[in-house]
Parts: C-alpha cells; structure tokens; sequence
C-alpha cells in the first residue's frame, strides 16, 4: 500500500523506486476498491493505491523496512477478482509473431493484460530487466493473468500452452485412505500373502467402492492408447510363436551364427533388442523377441535363461531416441531438446551397459 509521503505517488510506474530500486514487477492496481488490471508503464499511481507486486525474497526485505509502504498478505479481503488468474507455462513457436521483438516494444502487459514472470532460453532463466528481453522462437515463458487471456495468445498462435497450474488443496478425508490402501497393495505382494496382480485389483476395487476414486475417474485415467498397444504387441507376439514365424527367425539366426560362442550370441541378441527398442517401443520389443529367443535357445541347446534375462535388460535402455519411450517424447518440446542430445547421451550410456551385460549375465545366469 502507497502511504503519505511515498514519493511513488503521482509517478508514473516505470518510474516508481518500486520498478527501479527494488525490481518489482506490478501485477494489479487496487484503487478505491476497484482493481486495474489494463495498466501501462505511463500510469502513474495515486496515494493508497494497493499493488500487488512480484519481486525476490531479498528485495521484499529492504521493501519492508521502509516507513512509506505497508506490507499486507496475500490473504487480505482487497484481493477480490485477481483471485482468477493463474500460473501459465507457455512457449513461443516457430513463426510466432513475438519472436525477435521484446515485452516493452509489443507493450505485452497493456495489449495482452498478462504480467511475465520468467523467461527460459535453453538453459538460461532470466528474471530481471525482463521488459527489455529479446522474445526468442523455442523461448519457454512464465505468465500470470487469466485463462481467456492465454486463450487468445493460443489463438493467435502466438504462443503454445505447455501447463496451467492449479493449486490443489490435500483431501486428507480421502488421501490417508488411499495411502493405506497403496501400502497393503505392496505389503501384500512383498509378504508373498497374494500376487501383485491380486493386490493391485483389490486395491483398485477398494478405491472405488470406499468412494476415494469416482467411477468415472478411474476410467478416464487410464490410458486406452497403452493398453491397446500392449494388446497389440502380445498378440503379435503370440502370433509370430503359433505360427512358427519365431522358430522362422531363429533358424535364420542359428544358421548363420550358431558357430558363435554363446556369449557372442547373447551380446549380439543384447544389441539388437536395445537397438529395436529405441525405434519401436520397449514393451513391443519385449513382446517380439521373447518367443524368438526361446526357440533359438532350443535350437543352441542352452538355457533359454540367459538370453531372456539379455532381452530384459536391454528393453529398458530407452535412452537413445525421444521416441523410445512416453516419457522422452514427453519432455522433448517442453525441454527444447534436439534429437542428436538424446544420442549424445543415450548412446554411450546405452554401450557401456551392453559392454557389462555381455559379461555379467552369464556370471549370475550360466548357459
């Protein structure tokens, strides 16, 4: 709050001690009851004016040792309507019209109504002088203010909604239930007292029936598109050991490196599936090459142990393409990521592993 004697009073917000000094970035202007949102750089502010500001922890410090502004808390009855906006992560696609312009050229916060709070480029974060930064295509930004106003930036295709946030509040009433219940689930596998698969459909059940999951949520959680594909994948694989197309493949396989030492085999089989995994996905590889290695392993004569314990290991290594894996493609946009920085890391990552396993498998699971 603006008190007598604030020199901010009758000045113009870019000049205000609270801009310059002190690094604040004004996001409302609460006067004689009514809130101003649609504000510019050249309004100046009047006695008792209430403003909500964003400004660091240090800077809040100095703010209240000084005699000329009140420091009230966010839970204060003046707040009214600004109680609707929200956090907004966005970022600016190719071709957006802000890119390469800054927040004070476009006069972002007066035509959009929206305050940013924080700029990401690659790996920089820029929280100061922010008005004066340079928009960049891929920049991923922080803003503040309402949904309709995001909506229309999206619109506009000026910018890409990544997020919204929603502060949720704890249902204890429903949340310790719920922990209980995932805590029998594993309990019960671990003790061995029922299968995971048991315990998990009988927690699931628990869930819905004490009323902590609606029906309807716990449909629309989970992922048709998954499930499907796993149908998919396992039936194919099935399909490829019914009708011999997996014997097909391990005979080709047989004829032309059954004069191979065992654990070559076993290293070629690791790299193959670590290879396909990284294209396809690893559940549908899994589904693939388990049948073609039990019948090769039949045609060798060994343990067929061994080589599922290589397709295992080596389905997990989705390390090397953002494909690999949900959670890779996940994070590619948001991240700013290029392809080639998942093949910096994951590749050698991914060798080093095949390198160990070559070794270390027949050591615990012989032939």
């Amino acid at each position: 709050i603006l008190l007598e004697g604030n020199k901010d009073v009758s000045t113009a917000v870019e000049n205000t001690r609270l801009v310059k000094d002190f690094g604040a970035q004004i996001l409302a202007i609460i006067r004689q009851g009514q809130t101003i949102t649609y504000f510019d750089r050249n309004t100046v502010l009047e006695q008792d004016d209430i403003l909500k500001v964003l400004l660091s922890a240090e800077k809040l410090g100095e703010l209240k040792n000084s005699t000329t502004y009140k420091i009230s808390g966010h839970d204060d009855d003046y707040i009214g309507e600004t109680d609707e906006r929200k956090l907004f992560e966005v970022m600016v696609p190719t071709g957006s019209d802000m890119a390469g312009n800054s927040l004070k050229k476009m006069h972002f916060r007066t035509i959009y109504g929206l305050a940013v709070l924080a700029i990401r480029h690659r790996n920089e974060v820029i929280t100061q002088n922010i008005s004066d930064v340079r928009i960049k295509e891929g920049d991923m930004v922080l803003l503040y203010g309402r949904k309709q106003f995001v909506d229309n930036l999206v619109a506009q295709k000026s910018m890409i909604l990544l997020s919204e946030y929603n502060e949720k509040k704890i249902n204890y009433r429903k949340a310790i239930p719920a922990i209980i219940i995932a805590v029998g689930v594993v309990t019960a596998a671990a003790l061995n007292i029922t299968s995971i698969l048991i315990s998990a459909m009988v927690g699931s059940l628990l869930l819905v029936t004490t009323s902590i999951l609606k029906p309807k949520e716990a449909y629309e959680a989970i992922e048709w598109k998954v499930i499907f594909m796993m149908a998919g994948v396992l039936s194919m694989g099935t399909a490829l050991e019914k009708t011999g197309g997996a014997e097909l493949i391990s005979q080709f396989v047989f004829e032309n490196l059954g004069d191979l030492d065992t654990r070559i085999i076993l290293s070629l089989v690791f790299l193959i599936t670590f290879l396909s995994t990284n294209v396809l996905s690893s559940k549908a590889t899994a589904a693939l090459m388990a049948p073609i290695v039990i019948s090769l392993s039949m045609a060798l004569e060994v343990s067929y142990k061994p080589l599922l314990v290589a397709v295992m290991f080596a389905c997990s290594l989705t390390f090397m393409t953002p494909v690999s894996y949900p959670t890779n493609t996940m994070i590619y946009a948001p991240g700013n990521y290029k392809f080639t920085d998942f093949l910096k890391i994951g590749t050698p990552l991914n060798v080093i592993i095949w390198i160990a396993a070559s070794f270390i498998i027949p050591l615990f699971f012989p032939f």
